[in-house]
């Protein structure tokens, strides 16, 4: 997690999980969706990250971090 940067777009659960396993093969086979995807959610509590998981496009997604372009949006004057 460390290494990747997050902008509160979605992610696709499968394949930040994947990736993980790509990176992490001897823990890949203890690795199941539903341990992986509350790992993630623990961690970004822990460490006090936006998180939420919704459907995007069909697919289940994680939303990590703050989305910076709606910060841009507030940052700019109403008028």
């Amino acid at each position: 997690m460390e290494e990747k940067t997050f902008n509160g777009q979605p992610i696709k659960r499968k394949d930040l999980r994947e990736e993980f396993n790509q990176k992490n093969q001897r823990l890949a086979k203890y690795n199941t969706p539903q341990k992986f995807n509350q790992k993630v959610k623990d961690y970004c509590e822990f460490y006090k990250i936006p998180f939420d998981d919704s459907k995007y496009n069909g697919s289940m997604c994680f939303y990590i971090g703050e989305d910076n372009r709606n910060q841009e949006e507030q940052d700019e004057a109403p008028f």
